[in-house]
């Protein structure tokens, strides 16, 4: 029994809202209706025990109460003798005529002003004519001649009798939207006001759980996908400041390097040149290095610039096969080989009918900036491959220099990050940080690892989904 108890309470915990209603109001009808005959039936039985308690005069006890009225004697008037017919002269004798029949005389002895037939009647005595009709019914008091309790108690009754079909109606409907409200809206109301109220003070940290599968749960669920995503949003608003915190820092460190060199060389020709101790060899030595960081602050600006519009840069894909993908990487790798004495190669991995959605152009941007710092580490070769997986066309570079440290392995993709161990390396350090962005806004990812067989391997994964 506890089994199905429990069972039953499981399924109607999950039951939509309509349909739950549905059956309160059922159930709600069904004992509305029970209760009305319960306290009809009470009410009366109640009531008529009420008016039976003061019936305390029996038939005989109330007659016996009555006052005795003495019968008189009834004295017959003087009887009136009649008159003697008058005898006509001619006696008109009748033919064949019926004469009525006249009173038979009385007999001899009887009393000759005796009553006939109801006489028994006539001489009922006035109680007996008067209260027959009570003979059948007891007798009841008054209300005045109730005590106080029972009067308040009879119009208790009566007001039950006459309003308890309405009180009966209203607790009912009162009692199922008490319960419906109970079992099927409290809990989660107030877990999402619960929820809204830490939403509202930056606190993310919980989960808006309802386990039912009802509307309710399915709001709940929305809530909790919505605090997930802002949860997403406030981490990603977080990363977004702290890495504007390092790129100021960077910025402001890196230009503080060619603005100080710069400064130096002023300092250097303001105190000799007037003097001439300055020859014009060094003069224009001097004018050349201080050219040369004025350039470096271009290109420094240049690719602040960057960096800043990549957060205003769209994709737009476009269906392009995968030879047409291919013949423009190779033609990239073909343009850069041999520099620095670096040989590239290149492998090709997917059907040159293959089609894929991609915003050629911001590939091509990742692809050059891989081929870059990989000719850039690299001592005798860079290998370039081309490849599919999983929805994701993928560009891999791998080159046969030092590889990264543990360090540049968490860090090369940040902004202006360069290895302690770079020397001589005119980079600012933000060309992973650009692949990573352009990466992440196409769908995909950049990965940094470490070959085992030495070495650096940079792999780009684009979706290509439409």
């Amino acid at each position: 029994m506890k089994k199905r108890w429990k069972a039953f309470r499981e399924k109607l915990f999950h039951l939509s809202l309509k349909r739950a209603l549905a059956l309160y109001i059922a159930l709600g009808t069904a004992a509305t209706l029970i209760l009305m005959a319960f306290v009809g039936s009470l009410s009366e039985e109640l009531l008529s025990n009420l008016e039976w308690k003061y019936l305390s005069l029996s038939e005989e006890e109330y007659y016996a109460g009555m006052p005795i009225i003495p019968e008189e004697p009834i004295v017959p008037e003087e009887p009136v003798v009649p008159e003697e017919p008058v005898v006509p002269e001619e006696p008109i004798v009748p033919e064949e005529s019926v004469m009525p029949e006249g009173p038979a005389a009385p007999e001899e002895g009887a009393d000759p002003y005796g009553a006939g037939p109801g006489a028994d009647e006539f001489y009922l005595s006035d109680a007996d004519r008067v209260y027959p009709e009570h003979m059948d019914e007891p007798y009841r008091v008054t209300y005045a001649e109730m005590s106080s309790t029972d009067r308040l108690l009879k119009d208790v009754l009566d007001f039950i009798q006459s309003w308890g079909m309405i009180i009966c109606v209203v607790a009912g409907i009162a009692g199922v939207c008490l319960l419906f409200y109970r079992n099927k809206l409290k809990r989660p109301l107030r877990i999402l006001t619960d929820c809204a109220e830490k939403i509202a003070a930056n606190d993310l940290d919980f989960v808006c759980g309802y386990e039912s599968e009802d509307e309710m749960g399915m709001l709940c669920a929305g809530f909790e996908k919505m605090r997930r995503s802002l949860g997403e949003n406030h981490r990603k608003m977080w990363d977004m400041m702290e890495e504007q915190r390092r790129l100021n820092h960077a910025f402001a460190h890196d230009l503080r390097t060619p603005l100080t060199v710069i400064h130096g060389y002023i300092d250097f020709l303001e105190k000799y040149y007037p003097g001439g101790r300055v020859s014009e060899e060094k003069l224009m030595e001097t004018l050349a290095m201080m050219d040369r960081q004025v350039l470096r602050l271009g290109r420094f600006g240049d690719t602040m610039k960057s960096v800043s519009s990549l957060g205003d840069r769209r994709v737009q894909k476009k269906p392009v096969c995968g030879a047409e993908i291919f013949g423009a990487v190779r033609s990239m790798a073909e343009a850069l080989d041999g520099a620095g004495g670096v040989r590239i190669w290149t492998e090709r991995r997917i059907p040159p009918e293959r089609v894929f959605f991609l915003d050629e152009e911001l590939f091509l941007e990742v692809a050059e900036n891989l081929l870059s710092n990989g000719m850039r580490y690299a001592k005798e070769w860079v290998q370039v491959i081309l490849a599919e997986s999983a929805g994701f066309l993928e560009l891999y570079v791998k080159d046969d220099g030092p590889g990264f440290s543990e360090e540049g392995l968490r860090m090369a993709a940040k902004p202006y990050y360069k290895d302690k161990k770079e020397t001589g390396k005119e980079h600012f350090g933000i060309g992973l940080y650009i692949c990573r962005i352009l990466c992440e806004k196409h769908g995909g990812c950049l990965g940094i690892h470490n070959s085992v067989d030495g070495g650096a391997i940079l792999s780009a994964a684009f979706g290509t989904g439409e």
